[in-house]
């Protein structure tokens, strides 16, 4: 299970880049406000993953001291 795995986080924020990346270019190819929701939806969630990923490493650190 990847609960826990700090390796997990990056890999999250690489996948949402890429599908926001394509959604992009979808978009520019033939345009769709579907594609614009969808890619926010992908922006929220990897801002949302960034700070889950500052707080957990955050914890573990104070964890150590």
């Amino acid at each position: 299970m990847i609960k826990d795995k700090l390796w997990a986080f990056p890999w999250a924020i690489g996948v949402f880049t890429a599908f926001g990346i394509y959604q992009i270019y979808r978009y520019v190819v033939q345009p769709s406000g579907w594609l614009i929701a969808l890619t926010i939806l992908d922006v929220i969630v990897i801002a949302l993953t960034w700070l889950e990923w500052q707080r957990v490493t955050q914890q573990r650190s104070l964890e150590r001291a």
